[in-house]
C-alpha cells in the first residue's frame, strides 16, 4: 500500500469530514421537509382517484346489466314476434 498522497488527491481531516456530514444531513432534512407534504397530497388525490375510479366501475357494470338485460328482451320479443307472425300467416 502507497501511504504516498498522489497528486490531484483531496485530502480531509475528521473535522472538515464530520461538517461535510452535517450539511449533507442538513440538505437532506431540508429535502424531506419538502418532499413530505408532497407525497402527502400525491396520497391524498391517488385517494381521491380511486373513489372516482370505483364510482366508475360500478356505474359501469350496472349499465352493463342493463344492456344484457335489453339485448335478451330484444332477442326475445324479435323471436316472439316472428313466431306470431308465421302463426298469423300460416
Amino acid at each position: 500500500m502507497n501511504d504516498e498522497i498522489q497528486p490531484g488527491s483531496a485530502v480531509f481531516g475528521p473535522n472538515q469530514m464530520f461538517a461535510m456530514i452535517q450539511a449533507v444531513g442538513t440538505k437532506v432534512d431540508h429535502l424531506a421537509s419538502i418532499l413530505d407534504p408532497a407525497l402527502t397530497t400525491v396520497r391524498e388525490e391517488i385517494s381521491d382517484v380511486r373513489k372516482d375510479v370505483d364510482d366508475h366501475e360500478s356505474r359501469l357494470r350496472s349499465l352493463d346489466k342493463r344492456i344484457w338485460i335489453a339485448a335478451v328482451l330484444a332477442a326475445g320479443s324479435g323471436a316472439g314476434i316472428t313466431q306470431l307472425l308465421s302463426i298469423a300467416g300460416g
